[in-house]
């Protein structure tokens, strides 16, 4: 990731990058609808060859896109999502679950 990081910040003065992040399965209760459909979706992006190999709180990667050069870093939660993005929807739509979005800016 820093390398990534690194290249986003050094080749781009605008750049922009969204992560998604993820609790770790062990986080999550056993049996949990949630801890299921996150073993699954680790599976599968396993299987494409992107196995999940990082896990961050929410603080510590804001932390780290910022020591990387990023001006702005803000980790967004369902919760925070839904009042940006979604309040106000007619069909009602709402994100659930623990994941987040890592937003950061250059």
């Amino acid at each position: 990731m820093r390398s990534r990081r690194r290249f986003l910040v050094w080749s781009v003065a605008s750049a922009l990058a969204a992560l998604g992040t993820a609790r770790r399965a062990n986080a999550l209760q056993p049996g949990e609808a949630e801890r299921r459909r996150h073993e699954r979706l680790a599976a599968g992006v396993a299987r494409s060859d992107e196995p999940w190999i990082g896990y961050y709180s929410p603080r510590a990667l804001e932390d780290r896109m910022r020591s990387g050069g990023f001006a702005v870093a803000q980790a967004l939660g369902a919760e925070e999502m839904n009042r940006r993005y979604f309040d106000g929807r007619a069909d009602g739509f709402r994100l659930y679950g623990s994941g987040r979005i890592m937003a950061a800016q250059v």
